[in-house]
């Protein structure tokens, strides 16, 4: 679930900006990166350290966590073959643990500029390479895909005092979202965590679905 323009609004640009890349913090990138390369998850705690502190602090309700990250990349038997595409990518932590733990090409694709441009420092600084591309998403999103992934990417744009265009925005979310499933291809897999607010077309078949803190974690495969 990514965060929203609001939510980083009252924040400055310096609210967004890393920490200077110091010996020190290098070799803690490179020591968490080697351990998802290696495929033993980290504790978010160590994984976050990577972030601005206003990205961190918000890592508990908008990013995924790393455990179910590994658990999504288990089920999935995740390989350098496969191509994820990660809808509302926020951060890019999904992205960037996915692709260390398994080699696949992930891609995020994200509305808010400024969260993509997080995502590509924290992946350049992991040294985990994925694609992050700004702006919405339609159907040629998953032209390629294997697999498509989303943590309730359109929620937050309901609730928001203030924004009374923001029902009709994510309602038109949602349909890009079902339209961009019914058009994947046979065999193509699609994970949820907490949903995404739409149905899941009919000719998908649902091979998993677990309870994770948080919210229900499921596997769709297209037959």
């Amino acid at each position: 679930m990514r965060a929203t323009e609001q939510e980083l609004e009252p924040q400055t640009e310096d609210a967004l900006a890393f920490p200077p890349f110091t010996q020190t913090r290098r070799a803690r990138a490179a020591f968490v990166a080697n351990l998802l390369r290696g495929g033993c998850p980290v504790l978010d705690e160590t994984f976050d350290a990577i972030y601005p502190d206003v990205i961190r602090r918000a890592s508990a309700v908008h990013w995924t966590p790393v455990r179910v990250c590994a658990r999504i990349v288990k089920l999935l038997a995740l390989s350098p073959s496969d191509r994820l595409v990660d809808v509302g990518a926020g951060a890019g932590k999904l992205c960037i643990v996915a692709s260390a733990m398994s080699g696949a090409h992930v891609r995020g694709i994200e509305r808010v500029p400024a969260l993509a441009n997080v995502a590509r420092e924290a992946a350049r600084r992991l040294g985990v390479d994925v694609e992050i591309v700004d702006g919405g998403f339609d159907v040629r999103a998953g032209e390629d895909a294997d697999v498509v992934y989303m943590f309730n990417p359109f929620f937050e744009s309901i609730p928001l005092p203030g924004a009374p265009n923001a029902a009709m925005q994510a309602a038109i979310d949602i349909a890009a979202a079902e339209e961009l499933l019914g058009a994947l291809r046979k065999g193509a897999r699609v994970v949820t965590f907490c949903g995404f607010g739409g149905d899941i077309p009919t000719d998908y078949h649902r091979l998993a679905r677990e309870r994770w803190d948080g919210g229900a974690l499921e596997v769709w495969e297209k037959r």
